[in-house]
């Protein structure tokens, strides 16, 4: 199944195909199944502009397994100085995809704000196999938090970009994580 979203000429009450898209990512995801892949077209994604509801909440009481997340262009997820979590990826996301989305502008003084949580951090466990590449963090307080608990494994991050950040960019405070953290460029042997 394809869902296709699009800031400017889409419709929440649209079906969600090429010529009649979604307005809003929120809206994409709830009505996602499994398997399916949402292309988000270029545009700003926030609260005030589309309608979205933050957290964008990524395998939390839907199954979201193997769903792919695309950015089209230039995808701006706006968060709007907000505080708390961007976006929760849950237990039902397992083998799931986000590419090419910015996430951007939230607040940078609260301790735990992030664009996306994983973990019991955001209330319980999260998937496997999550595959996060080519998406960029910009002027956001933490990028990624993957919190202990149940351990957070198969995960691959790769070739991102963090600019201007709060705190940190990833933080794994998971003693048992098998995750896989690639920067977009091959590191100095020391």
């Amino acid at each position: 199944q394809e869902l296709w979203v699009d800031a400017s000429t889409g419709s929440d009450t649209n079906p969600g195909s090429a010529s009649l898209p979604l307005r809003s990512i929120t809206a994409a995801l709830a009505v996602a199944v499994p398997g399916t892949t949402i292309f988000a077209r270029a545009g700003t994604y926030s609260v005030a502009g589309t309608g979205e509801v933050f957290p964008l909440q990524f395998g939390n009481g839907r199954a979201h397994d193997g769903v792919n997340l695309l950015g089209l262009g230039s995808v701006v997820i706006d968060f709007a100085n907000g505080r708390g979590n961007g976006m929760r990826v849950g237990t039902m996301a397992n083998g799931a995809r986000i590419s090419n989305l910015t996430f951007a502008n939230m607040d940078k003084t609260d301790w735990w704000t992030a664009a996306i949580s994983a973990g019991t951090y955001n209330g319980g466990g999260a998937a496997t196999f999550f595959e996060l590449d080519r998406c960029r963090f910009v002027d956001v307080n933490r990028g990624i938090i993957l919190w202990q608990g149940v351990p957070i494994t198969g995960w691959a991050i790769h070739d991102n970009l963090f600019v201007d950040l709060g705190n940190d960019g990833i933080d794994e405070f998971d003693p048992g994580a098998a995750n896989e953290f690639q920067p977009p460029f091959p590191l100095p042997v020391r």
